[in-house]
């Protein structure tokens, strides 16, 4: 058995030797032009590596400059994108609102401006006055102006990081102001079926004319435009509104509402009388001079080429509690003076001055108007003027016992000739007539 085995490795053996020989005898005959000399190979190579190096490196170097002049460019780009994205503020001044006159009782007269920018970055807006305290935003503002003869310069600065701009603009007053009504004037009750005299206190700040329109709720207007006017009460008892509006002619207006009881209808007049006079409470004086205290009424200038007013006093105890209806004021001339009609007008004038007789003081206190006479007429005139009944209901309802005037020419206190020029009236002859109820 082992020797089986030993010449079965022997065999394989000598055929490993056999092919072994075989091989080596082939490679010592190969022809000379196919050997290949490892050492010029590697120089081929290395110099094929040199050229591959060489390109390599050209390719290198062109691709620097590539990129180097592409960065340039890419900065020339940003620097201009830079100059693009950013420019110096402008500013322009713009009122969007006003001049309007303030509603709110302030009297102001108010503008409301509005900043119109540009710029990048987005400029901050500075203005040198707000009376909005900010209320409008960051680019708006509201400048009030308080009087008519005011005016404000606003001015305004926008800012960034480039520049700064500026505006201004000069605001003056620019406003109507509209008119005012104090009260509609009326006296006394109302009743139906009875027309009674209404009147608006209105005055204009601006002194414009003013123009009225009336309207009623019941009844009847003698006029819808006048001032004053005559109202007819409903014939039904109740509750109603008169309503008065004013207008300016300038965008102005203003209105006012009363309201007016309507009573039941008045019975037949039980007062109508002559009302009597105090003749120790009336007369005449010269203003710096003289006093004829209980004399005539005389009017006009004297031979002291000073200026003469007289006074009536009439005693309405007999009035206390009454609803006057009508009232009315006659002068009868007893004598004409010389020569009056350089003077413009006789005036009436309410005034109280109670039970005492007249004195100089008189001439310095304040009354109210009634009505006024042309001094070139004859010196004869009946007064029937609204303001007198007005003024003799006001002297009932406050209790007192005197109804008082003084009458007098308005214009040039004397025309200097040392003569006596005006109107001369008796006491008798200014009659007082009233009628009415209690």
């Amino acid at each position: 058995m082992r020797k089986n085995r030993f010449y079965v490795i022997l065999a394989v053996l000598t055929i490993i030797f056999l092919f072994s020989f075989s091989a080596l005898c082939n490679q010592c005959s190969a022809p000379d032009e196919e050997k290949i000399d490892v050492g010029d190979q590697e120089k081929t190579d290395e110099a094929s590596d040199s050229d591959k190096d060489d390109a390599q490196d050209s390719d290198d170097g062109s691709d620097k400059d590539d990129s180097e002049s592409q960065d340039d460019e890419d900065a020339d780009a940003d620097d201009e994108n830079e100059d693009a994205d950013v420019e110096a503020p402008t500013i322009n001044l713009v009122i969007y609102e006003g001049p309007i006159y303030s509603t709110a009782g302030d009297g102001v007269c108010y503008y409301r401006i509005r900043a119109d920018v540009t710029g990048k970055p987005n400029p901050d807006v500075v203005f040198s006055k707000d009376d909005s305290d900010d209320s409008w935003g960051s680019k708006k503002v509201q400048i009030n102006i308080n009087d008519p003869s005011d005016s404000y310069t606003l001015t305004a600065t926008a800012t960034n990081s480039e520049d700064s701009d500026s505006d201004s603009i000069t605001l003056t007053w620019g406003c109507n102001r509209p008119p005012v009504i104090s009260e509609i004037t009326l006296m006394g009750n109302h009743f139906t079926g009875v027309e009674y005299d209404f009147s608006a206190a209105a005055t204009d700040p601006d002194g414009d004319t003013l123009s009225y329109s009336w309207s009623v709720e019941g009844g009847s207007l003698n006029s819808s435009t006048g001032n004053p006017i005559k109202w007819t009460m409903p014939g039904t008892v109740g509750n109603y509104h008169i309503t008065v509006e004013v207008d300016d002619g300038n965008g102005g207006t203003a209105a006012f509402i009363e309201s007016v009881e309507v009573l039941p209808a008045l019975p037949p007049p039980v007062i109508n009388i002559d009302v009597l006079h105090i003749p120790s409470e009336g007369g005449h004086l010269e203003k710096g001079g003289f006093t004829n205290a209980g004399g005539c009424l005389y009017i006009g200038d004297t031979n002291n080429n000073k200026v003469c007013e007289g006074y009536m006093s009439y005693n309405i105890t007999g009035l206390a509690g009454a609803t006057v209806t009508d009232a009315k004021l006659t002068f009868t001339l007893k004598q004409d003076w010389g020569d009056p009609t350089f003077y413009t007008y006789l005036f009436i004038h309410s005034l109280s001055w109670g039970t005492n007789p007249i004195s100089q003081g008189l001439s310095s206190l304040s009354g109210v108007g009634i009505q006024g006479v042309n001094s070139s007429g004859s010196g004869n005139f009946t007064c029937t003027f609204p303001k007198l009944k007005e003024e003799l209901q006001k002297a009932i309802n406050d209790g007192k016992t005197r109804f008082q005037i003084r009458i007098f020419f308005t214009g040039p206190q004397t025309d200097n000739n040392n003569d006596w020029d005006g109107w001369e009236y008796d006491q008798d002859n200014a009659v007082l007539n009233v009628t009415g109820h209690h």
